[in-house]
């Protein structure tokens, strides 16, 4: 039950960072071409570009500065609640995601 496994388990989105990637990108004056729905799929689907990365260093960043380790917390928590079968997947919006 510990940890994530790549292609069988989604990606959890922090809502916290979503905001903050949005701002990188504003303020760097690089447009990522996406909205938050597309930036959501992005990290879900665990894809290689400018946005995932800028998440999973965000992530890093904090984690550095708290000590916690949120990526791992919210997998855990996701996983307590059933939500990373395979057959849930398709079954997950944004709008659950801001529940969590």
């Amino acid at each position: 039950m510990e940890g994530i496994i790549i292609n069988k388990d989604r990606v959890p989105v922090i809502e916290e960072f979503l905001s903050k990637i949005q701002d990188c990108f504003a303020t760097s004056g690089i447009s990522p071409n996406c909205d938050l729905n597309q930036t959501v799929t992005y990290i879900q689907n665990n894809k290689h570009n400018q946005i995932t990365s800028t998440y999973y260093l965000l992530l890093k960043r904090k984690q550095r500065e708290t000590g916690r380790d949120y990526f791992f917390e919210q997998v855990m928590r996701d996983k307590k609640r059933n939500l990373y079968s395979t057959s849930n997947l398709n079954n997950i919006t944004l709008n659950s995601l801001q529940k969590i």
